[in-house]
């Protein structure tokens, strides 16, 4: 399916302008997926039963968007983008007390990751670096904030419900009849735009948005 003249944000504007740029036909999209269904009705003298299932997918990627400076962020459109996707960090594990040369200036040891503009302790989650260029060695950042340089982000996941399935399922038995139809979906990511930082002490729970 193309969806042609989506509407989205019709130009870029400077974050010092204090507004979202207003929305235009500027956008297009396109939706690729797929579906199988089968199903079996039978009848045993007076008793008779069905069965079916189906299950199906798609995915939707935008075609077609002026994003000239390749900006990145959940929400926001480039050719390319899938949507629903997230951009995020990748986990790798938490600070120990061990990555620290002392607890008095809580200085990170040589070849320990650091993240910009964060004091880290120990119970602190550790985020793996992906991308290092001149201006940002052994450092988690966001980078330019572009797709050419997007930091250590990456996309992480989606979402969008993915692998829709039904199962629908019918006994009789002269005038009696029972039906039951249970829906579900196989897979489907979670953004909370809340996060919690667990430290060592029980007491210590640092919540950031």
């Amino acid at each position: 399916r193309d969806t042609k003249d989506m509407l989205a944000p019709g130009m870029e504007l400077p974050a010092a302008l204090g507004a979202d740029a207003p929305l235009q036909n500027v956008a297009d999209l396109r939706t690729k997926g797929w579906e199988l269904s089968a199903s079996w009705r039978d009848r045993i003298g007076d008793f008779s039963y069905n069965v079916g299932f189906n299950i199906y997918d798609s995915r939707t990627k935008i075609t077609k968007y002026d994003n000239e400076n390749g900006l990145i962020g959940n929400n926001t459109y480039y050719v390319g983008y899938e949507i629903g996707q997230m951009w995020g960090y990748v986990t790798d594990g938490f600070y120990t007390i061990d990555d620290f040369v002392d607890t008095n200036t809580w200085k990170l040891k040589d070849g320990v990751t650091t993240v910009q503009g964060v004091n880290v302790k120990p119970g602190d989650i550790k985020y793996k670096n992906l991308n290092d260029d001149e201006n940002s060695i052994n450092q988690i950042d966001t980078g330019d904030n572009t797709l050419s340089n997007p930091g250590d982000r990456t996309i992480i996941g989606n979402t969008e419900p993915r692998y829709h399935y039904g199962i629908n399922l019918g006994f009789g038995w002269k005038d009696l009849a029972l039906d039951v139809l249970l829906q579900g979906v196989g897979r489907r990511d979670f953004f909370s735009p809340w996060g919690v930082s667990l430290r060592t002490s029980p007491r210590e729970i640092r919540f950031f948005r």
